[in-house]
C-alpha cells in the first residue's frame, strides 16, 4: 500500500495486502460480535434488532452475520447498515448509492480484493432486502477502503457505474492516510464522509468496542495513541465475572476490595488493580504490550475512567485476569473509547 500512497497503484492480493494482524483481529471481533448479538437477543427475546458497522466494524459485522449461529435470529433483524466496508462488493443487491452521488461504481473493498469476496454472498441472502451498504466513490471522493480499483475479477459487474480507476484509488490513498487504518481527518478523504459534521473537523474519535472475559490475549482497539495522550473509557453495557461459580458479575471497575481479597491469588495481570478491572496498555502488535495499567475511575463507574499512555503505539484492553485463569469466566462488556485530541 505504500506504493499506492505514492501514486503507483499495485495489486492487493492475500494477507500481505493488508496491515499485519488486521485479519486475525477482525476474525476475533466477528466471534465476539456473534456472542454479543446472541446474548442481547436472549436477554430481550421480544426485541427487534438494527445492526450497523463502519469501516473494520462493517467487516466484522458482515462476517458475524454470515455465521450460522446467528441464522435463527435473522427474522428479528429489521435492518443491516454498513458504511465504508473493507469487504464491500458492488455486485451485491445490498449496495445503495451514497447520498448526493450517482449509482454505486464497480469496486471491491480492500479486504475483498486481498482475500476474495465473501462467499457465498456479501450479506446473507435472507437479509439482502433489509441491508444497505454505502461506499463513497464519486469523482474526487473515493473511499479507498471500500472502493479499490476495478470490479470483481473475471466477472461482469452488475453495477451500472464505471469502475474506480487505479489512479483514483492511488490519489485517495494519498489523501486519506496509511493503508486500511485511515488516520487523517481531512474533508477530501472519502472514508470520512459518512457522518455529518465529522469530515474536516478535529473532533475526538469516539467508538464502541466489546471485550470478552473469556478471550485470551489483549483486544486491539485499533486506536493509535501518542505518549502523554489520554483516552476516556466509559461503560455502555454488559458485565463479567472471574469465577461464575463463586462471584457475582461486576463492571469494568472490577471487584471491591473485600471481594477482591477473596478471589484465589495468582491470576492478576496488574497486581495493583482489582480482579475484573478493565486494563489498558500500549503495544505494537498482538500481546507485545507495555505500560499496563487499570483504567482509573476518579468518580463512579458510569462517568467513565481514563488511561494515559506512556509511549506511542496502539491501545489494547482486556480483563485483569491471566489467560490461564479464564476457564471459569463468563460475560463481556461494551465500552465507549474517546481519545483526547493532541494538538
Amino acid at each position: 500500500m505504500k506504493r499506492a500512497e505514492a501514486g503507483i497503484p499495485e495489486p492487493l492480493t492475500g494477507e500481505a495486502g493488508l496491515p499485519p494482524g488486521l485479519h486475525a483481529n477482525e476474525l476475533n471481533g466477528a466471534k465476539v460480535a456473534v456472542d454479543h448479538i446472541r446474548t442481547q437477543a436472549a436477554l430481550c427475546p421480544n426485541q427487534r434488532l438494527v445492526v450497523a458497522g463502519y469501516s473494520e466494524g462493517a467487516w466484522v459485522l458482515g462476517d458475524a452475520l454470515a455465521d450460522t449461529e446467528l441464522r435463527p435470529l435473522y427474522p428479528r433483524i429489521d435492518k443491516v447498515l454498513l458504511f465504508g466496508d473493507p469487504m464491500f462488493d458492488s455486485d451485491s443487491p445490498a449496495v445503495h448509492a451514497a447520498p448526493g452521488q450517482g449509482p454505486p461504481r464497480q469496486a471491491l473493498g480492500a479486504a475483498a480484493r486481498a482475500l476474495g469476496p465473501r462467499q457465498p454472498s456479501y450479506v446473507p441472502a435472507e437479509l439482502e432486502d433489509r441491508s444497505q451498504s454505502y461506499c463513497w466513490s464519486g469523482s474526487g471522493q473515493v473511499d479507498p477502503v471500500c472502493a479499490t480499483f476495478g470490479g470483481r475479477p473475471g466477472q461482469r459487474a452488475s453495477s451500472p457505474g464505471d469502475p474506480v480507476t487505479p489512479q483514483e484509488w492511488a490519489g485517495a490513498m494519498r489523501v486519506c492516510g496509511s493503508g486500511i487504518e485511515i488516520i487523517t481527518q481531512l474533508a477530501d478523504c472519502g472514508h470520512l464522509k459518512y457522518a455529518d459534521g465529522l469530515s474536516g473537523s478535529f473532533h475526538p474519535r469516539r467508538f464502541d468496542i466489546t471485550v470478552s472475559s473469556t478471550t485470551a490475549g489483549w483486544r486491539d482497539t485499533g486506536l493509535h495513541v501518542t505518549k502523554g495522550q489520554t483516552v476516556t473509557i466509559k461503560p455502555v453495557a454488559g458485565s463479567w465475572t472471574v469465577d461464575r461459580r463463586m462471584f457475582d458479575r461486576v463492571g469494568i471497575r472490577g471487584y471491591p476490595a473485600d471481594t477482591d481479597h477473596a478471589v484465589a491469588p495468582g491470576c492478576k495481570i496488574a497486581d495493583s488493580g482489582a480482579y475484573g478491572q478493565l486494563l489498558a496498555a500500549v503495544g505494537t502488535e498482538g500481546s507485545d504490550v507495555a505500560d499496563v495499567a487499570g483504567v482509573e475511575f476518579p468518580a463512579h463507574e458510569a462517568a467513565g475512567g481514563t488511561y494515559t499512555a506512556d509511549a506511542d503505539g496502539t491501545l489494547f484492553v482486556r480483563i485483569n485476569d491471566q489467560d490461564r485463569c479464564l476457564g471459569d469466566n463468563v460475560g463481556l462488556v461494551t465500552v465507549t473509547v474517546t481519545e483526547e485530541v493532541v494538538t
